[in-house]
């Protein structure tokens, strides 16, 4: 991938797919760590499985972007992406807590095994992503009032949010991810 500003290369850098599925890409221009400069994010679509429909994106952030110093960008693979749903600003002082979402199996003690989605709160800061420590991670098991909802929402609504809103999550941690999903 290669960032120009007028006729100069700002930065290039390999990634993993040549090419946007279908040119599906979406480009922010933010202060995500709250530092006055602004980032640059470049949410790029990589694949779409067959069946059930996952998406496969790639978000990459470029530090302090708005400054001139541009370094290689960080990366966050999600399988739930939009702009207003994955980027949330919070608090009066603006600060952004990304919203990352995976698609995940896990055996579940109680409810048995399934497909969930899994929402971990991250923010970024100096060129990394750390994980909230006070923020719990958010699991909603896929059932069909969640596929009927997903069917109505997927091009509309903030998302990964959005899905995150319903009386149906459950609050976990991650030794609860790592007991409970499917081993390869």
């Amino acid at each position: 991938m290669t960032i120009e500003r007028g006729n100069d290369v700002l930065i290039e850098w390999d990634n993993e797919a040549i090419d946007a599925v279908g040119g599906i890409f979406d480009v922010l221009i933010g202060d995500i760590d709250n530092d006055k400069i602004d980032e640059l994010i470049i949410a790029e679509l990589q694949g779409i499985s067959m069946g059930f429909g996952g998406e496969y994106w790639t978000l990459y952030i470029l530090d302090n972007f708005g400054n001139g110093d541009v370094l290689p960008p960080t990366q966050l693979k999600v399988n739930v992406y939009g702009h207003n749903g994955t980027f949330i600003k919070r608090g009066k002082e603006g600060k952004c807590e990304i919203l990352s979402a995976e698609w995940k199996e896990l055996n579940h003690p109680k409810r048995g095994w399934g497909m969930y989605l899994v929402g971990k709160w991250l923010r970024y800061n100096n060129g990394q992503l750390k994980l909230i420590a006070d923020r719990p991670i958010i699991i909603r098991r896929f059932l069909f009032s969640f596929e009927k909802e997903r069917g109505t929402t997927l091009k509309i609504t903030p998302l990964p949010l959005k899905w995150f809103q319903n009386k149906k999550i459950e609050f976990v941690d991650q030794k609860f991810i790592n007991q409970y999903s499917e081993k390869d």
